[in-house]
């Protein structure tokens, strides 16, 4: 009787060589038209859990799950080739490599379609023809390939998704059943390479996460606010921006003052893992003797640190350094006068989203700009931009 099962004894089961059905090794244990099997066997796996509506037989799905050595205790995760699949697969219906360069390829199921470069999408067809058909797909154009249907849907494991197109990431391959009843089913796929997205403020937009991701890695800064200027009529140093992804939100840091305390560093809410205010800028300083001289506030130091400076013989404030740190203030313009505060550094706010949505609002905050110089006085330093950045990760 079968590992998996403790009341069915339908099921052929023996031992078997190394090119039979089983587990690839010799002395294997083989299975047949055993749908609890076929069920446990997909659900602990690495690779896809499949049910239809009626029981896949072994030369459909399982030899095609066993022995395409891509498995996760393997290691290799190199493209799936029709050498891989065992003697017999699909009698009569055995995947023929194809090459195509062709802008949109029209799929030919049967073949396994190495997609080289020029290609940019693969139209799938109808969900309502070819039932039981097999299709292979490698991505070798050194860019994403939108695979499209006409109508249907296709559908991802082991998170099931709906969908009417997927991106094919650059070398990653995969299997794709036809059910005949308007679905697609993405039977097993390569690893795919984490995918990046930044933007640095100002900026917005619409975050679209790829199909197939398991979580997402989110982090934002604020911008940092400027530096104040010194001297007589000088101005304070600007806000940061906010930045925020979702519900996720780290506030900008605000300008330092021409006399007073440094600006305040940005709050923050909505992280799953780290929310970081960001720090203080130093303020402002009065030079009690006519041989000292004050230098500007320190910008505020952000997650990334880096805040703007200034030097005590007179000169402007620092820009900040480090995405969402403050700028200096402005030094002293004379003996016996004031040195201006730097502005403070924006929020931090990172996450770990698991099942993420499928789009995210975001926004990537700007920088506060420096404070102008008044009198005989020094301009203020800029604060830094803040930054959007997420990385996708999949199974």
């Amino acid at each position: 009787m079968c590992a998996l099962c403790t009341s069915c004894h339908t099921c052929k089961i023996g031992p078997l060589g190394v090119n039979q059905l089983g587990n690839g090794r010799a002395g294997g244990w083989g299975l047949e038209n055993c749908a609890l099997a076929l069920s446990k066997f997909f659900t602990f796996s690495n690779f896809s859990y499949l049910l239809l509506h009626r029981v896949p037989t072994p030369c459909e799905l399982l030899l095609l799950m066993v022995q395409t050595r891509f498995a996760a205790e393997a290691g290799d995760f190199r493209p799936i080739a029709p050498s891989d699949l065992p003697n017999g697969f699909l009698a009569g219906q055995g995947l023929t490599t194809v090459s195509y360069v062709a802008a949109t390829v029209n799929a030919v199921w049967g073949e396994y379609e190495v997609l080289n470069p020029g290609v940019t999408t693969v139209n799938l067809g109808s969900g309502s023809a070819n039932t039981g058909a097999m299709l292979g797909l490698y991505n070798n154009s050194g860019g994403g390939i939108n695979v499209t249907v006409t109508s249907g849907a296709i559908f991802f494991t082991p998170v099931i998704y709906n969908a009417g197109s997927f991106t094919l990431w650059n070398q990653q391959s995969l299997l794709i059943y036809n059910s005949g009843q308007g679905a697609f089913f993405v039977l097993a796929a390569t690893a795919t390479y984490p995918q990046f997205a930044a933007a640095n403020g100002p900026a917005s937009g619409t975050y679209t996460t790829p199909i197939g991701a398991l979580y997402l890695d989110v982090e934002i800064v604020g911008g940092g606010g400027g530096g104040a200027g010194s001297g007589t009529g000088a101005t304070a140093g600007g806000n940061g921006g906010n930045s925020t992804f979702g519900g996720m939100i780290a506030v900008g840091g605000t300008g330092g003052a021409p006399i007073g305390a440094g600006g305040s560093g940005g709050g923050v809410g909505g992280g799953t893992w780290i929310n970081s205010t960001g720090g203080a800028g130093g303020g402002s300083e009065l030079s009690a003797a006519a041989s000292v001289n004050s230098p500007g506030g320190h910008g505020g130091a952000s997650f990334y640190g880096g805040g703007g400076g200034t030097t005590a013989s007179g000169s402007n404030g620092q820009n900040g350094q480090a995405y969402g740190s403050g700028g200096g203030g402005g030094a002293e313009a004379t003996s016996n006068a004031w040195s201006a505060a730097g502005g403070g550094a924006g929020g931090y706010v990172r996450s770990i989203i698991t099942n993420p949505n499928p789009t995210y609002a975001w926004t990537a905050g700007g920088n506060g700009a420096p404070g102008a110089a008044g009198t005989g006085g020094f301009a203020g330093g800029g604060g830094q931009i803040g930054l959007m950045r997420v990385i996708a990760y999949f199974q």
